[in-house]
């Protein structure tokens, strides 16, 4: 396990980041993003949507479909495959392919899930490291239950949440703020006493639109760059950092 604390130049204990930031922002609890926080399969996500765009005779550039990551399938579809038009906008045989083209990457991103997903770095030190501080934890993803619990249970890192929050829970996906909002919700913590932690500019989005604070990791498909002009409370190279 990673080393929690260091001893300074006196002799005294010197907090880790992350005791440092509950002392900062008197935090109770952390809203994990999943998919490019805690887990590395974003690239599953990216692959999953380009062979069923592709089978489905759209050509739709992986870079476009790396850009959308961390937001729900039925949101992506509907901007990548049909301009961003609502329901209203679309005719009755076009909506039914939205919904069909999000379920067949749903069902093709389950059978791309590794046996054994790549853990992020600090992960699970970092869990374990806020359960023995007194956090509550959430997981808030795009993603389905289906698909986030098997992922959760793969990684072993089930067993320290306190809630969830999938996909299908919310109305609006990421950017909205309604998927971080019913994380703080499900806690039944105050907004000020949470931080979330997420990889993308679309948790960044959620986080400000939601009146959260939000710490982003640049493990995902966004830089450090790209990151920091969203202006963020922090900006971390990975989770590890916090320990």
């Amino acid at each position: 396990m990673a080393r929690l604390s260091t001893i300074d130049a006196q002799g005294s204990a010197v907090g880790t980041k992350l005791e440092k930031l509950i002392a900062k922002y008197h935090l109770k609890g952390i809203l994990f993003d999943l998919d490019g926080t805690l887990t590395n399969t974003l690239d599953q996500h990216v692959e999953a949507f380009h062979r069923v765009f592709t089978r489905n005779g759209f050509n739709v550039e992986r870079c476009k479909i790396q850009a959308n990551m961390g937001r729900r399938p039925f949101d992506i579809v509907r901007d990548l495959i049909f301009g961003g038009k609502t329901d209203g906008e679309l005719s009755q045989e076009q909506v039914e392919q939205l919904y069909q083209l999000a379920q067949e990457k749903i069902d093709e991103f389950t059978g791309l899930i590794p046996e054994h997903p790549p853990r992020m770095p600090g992960i699970p030190d970092v869990l374990v490291k806020a359960k023995q501080l007194g956090l509550k934890l959430a997981v808030v993803s795009s993603t389905t239950y289906k698909n986030v619990k098997i992922i959760l249970d793969r990684i072993g890192v089930f067993k320290y949440l306190d809630a969830l929050v999938t996909g299908e829970e919310v109305q609006v996906g990421k950017p909205h703020p309604e998927a971080y909002v019913k994380g703080a919700e499900k806690l039944g913590l105050p907004k000020e006493n949470l931080i979330i932690i997420g990889d993308s500019i679309h948790d960044i989005g959620s986080a400000k639109g939601g009146g959260l604070r939000i710490l982003a990791v640049a493990t995902g498909k966004h830089t450090i760059a790209e990151l920091k002009s969203k202006k963020p409370e922090i900006v971390l190279p990975n989770l590890l950092s916090l320990l």
